[in-house]
Formats: C-alpha cells, structure tokens, sequence
C-alpha cells in the first residue's frame, strides 16, 4: 500500500473528501447542485422559447396539440401512408 502523503492527487482528493464531510454545509450543497440549477435555466428558457415561437404562429399550438395527442395521420410528410 503507498503513502498518500507521496501521491499529490491522493493527497488532494483526501482534502477534497475533508471539505466536503466537516466544512460548512451550505458553500456544499451550492457546488454540488450547481450542474442542475444550470439544467434547470436551460430547460425553463427552452420551453419559454419554444412558447414563444409557438405563440406567434397561427394556428401552431392546435398543430403542435394534434400530434402530442397522436394525431399523426394530418401531419404525415408521406401521404400514402396508412397510420393505425
């Protein structure tokens, strides 16, 4: 078994490991959710986007509508085909 004092990466992450478990828990909780607060902005400004691209279309949210109930047999880029 080597010495942690002689490998500088076990030696941060020994550290790291110290930070976590006995500094202040909040600064804690704030780095680790830091990833989804992002992912959380992102998707509220992607569905705003997306309303407001869908808004300003007419007749585009009763499109939209259809065919997340299903109704793909309007919407078919191939006429021919018979949806069931």
């Amino acid at each position: 078994m080597t010495d942690p004092a002689a490998n500088p990466a076990a030696k941060a992450t020994a550290v790291r490991t110290r930070d976590l478990l006995y500094a202040s828990l909040l600064p804690a909780l704030l780095r680790l959710a830091t990833p989804n607060i992002f992912g959380l902005i992102a998707s509220t400004v992607e569905i705003g986007h997306d309303g407001y691209l869908l808004g300003s279309v007419p007749g585009g949210c009763a499109a939209w509508q259809q065919m997340a109930n299903g109704n793909f047999k309007h919407f078919s880029p191939f006429p021919s085909v018979q949806w069931s």
